[in-house]
């Protein structure tokens, strides 16, 4: 897995002829008081109709694979390391990587905040099914 942090381009997702999908999100992350934020470029939306501050299920996406990513290098041996490096609890961290195993329909959802109102945060970190056909469902079955 490759993850790239890019200010220009668009969202695009790609399904590749292995199975796997390839989502690329441009985005920045900036320190604003102390903290981090992810920040997307306001080319990227329709003129005037855009807050260029990340929502936080946008927030948890990228912390997930950017967590992931790192997890997967070998720079931290663990979880709980990782942790006391961000300064977080262990289970927050397993949540926001649970945010790894959306289906493009839920991640585009995200990107675009175009979810139900009824699926919150915690359902997509802790609840939701590992299948990407039964995520379609859930979805499908909040909207009505």
């Amino acid at each position: 897995m490759r993850i790239s942090l890019d200010f220009t381009g668009k969202t695009v997702i790609q399904n590749n002829n292995d199975g796997s999908v390839t989502i690329s999100i441009p985005m920045k992350i900036s320190r604003y008081s102390g903290r981090k934020q992810i920040v997307v470029p306001k080319t990227i939306a329709p003129q005037g109709s855009f807050d260029s501050s990340a929502t936080p299920m946008q927030i948890a996406l990228a912390k997930g694979h950017l967590w992931k990513s790192i997890l997967e290098s070998g720079r931290v041996e663990s979880i709980r390391q990782l942790a006391k490096r961000e300064k977080v609890d262990n289970s927050h961290i397993g949540k926001m990587i649970n945010m790894t195993t959306l289906s493009p329909l839920i991640v585009q959802g995200i990107l675009d905040e175009t979810l139900p109102p009824e699926i919150t945060l915690f359902d997509l970190a802790q609840n939701t099914p590992v299948s990407w056909d039964e995520q379609k469902k859930m979805l499908e079955s909040a909207q009505h």
